[in-house]
């Protein structure tokens, strides 16, 4: 069961299902639910899944700003759980007027996502107010730069980086494979059940795995 600013990391490999739904039935549930593209010489790979509690994010305090790193690192501390995939997931809430700095390793991007409230982000070349529901992407540098959120109201933000692939993909819905080939045996594979499938009976969920 994913628990309360938990995460469930399902690194798909060459193919999983998978299926949510809130307990109790009927509860509100507010989640994100972020895709995280695999090197291709990976893609083929059994699955797996990672289950990371929220009692296990550190969460950095400073005057105005919390910051729970989810996975990976930031100046003021890191997260030392190995992921299947090498990517900082910061979770940044700031009070009005407040600022948090991120720099951000040569060759990485980053994207942004403004859970709610509004905010002034700004790097080395020009800066931009982002707002509840939009999102922010930060091309890939030479060299180190450092990444400012101000926040006009208070505001909660959601910062992915990581090294970025440089290789095509190829998708349909939720998959994405390296080339089309690829892409058909997955789709092919998913309808056929050999990445398994599941059964619903009124209230139950079944996963029957693939044999």
């Amino acid at each position: 069961m994913i628990t309360p600013g938990s995460l469930m990391w399902t690194w798909a490999g060459r193919g999983i299902v998978h299926t949510e739904f809130p307990v109790p039935e009927g509860s509100r549930v507010h989640g994100m639910q972020i895709f995280v593209n695999t090197a291709t010489s990976r893609k083929q790979q059994l699955p797996q899944a990672l289950f990371i509690d929220n009692r296990d994010m550190p969460v950095l305090n400073t005057r105005g700003t919390a910051v729970k790193v989810v996975t990976g690192r930031t100046e003021a501390g890191s997260n030392p759980t190995e992921t299947p995939d090498h990517l900082t997931f910061l979770d940044i809430t700031i009070e009005q007027g407040h600022a948090f700095r991120h720099d951000l390793p040569a060759g990485w991007t980053a994207t942004m996502y403004v859970v709610s409230g509004k905010a002034v982000f700004a790097n080395d070349h020009k800066s931009w107010i982002i707002a509840d529901g939009q999102v922010l992407a930060a091309g890939r540098s030479d060299r180190q730069e450092e990444l400012t959120l101000t926040a006009v109201s208070d505001a909660r933000i959601i910062l992915l980086s990581g090294m970025p692939l440089g290789e095509p993909i190829f998708s349909a819905g939720a998959m994405a494979m390296g080339s089309e080939e690829e892409l058909g045996k997955a789709i092919s594979d998913f309808e056929e059940g050999r990445m398994g499938f599941i059964r619903i009976e009124g209230d139950l969920r079944t996963i029957v795995l693939a044999t």
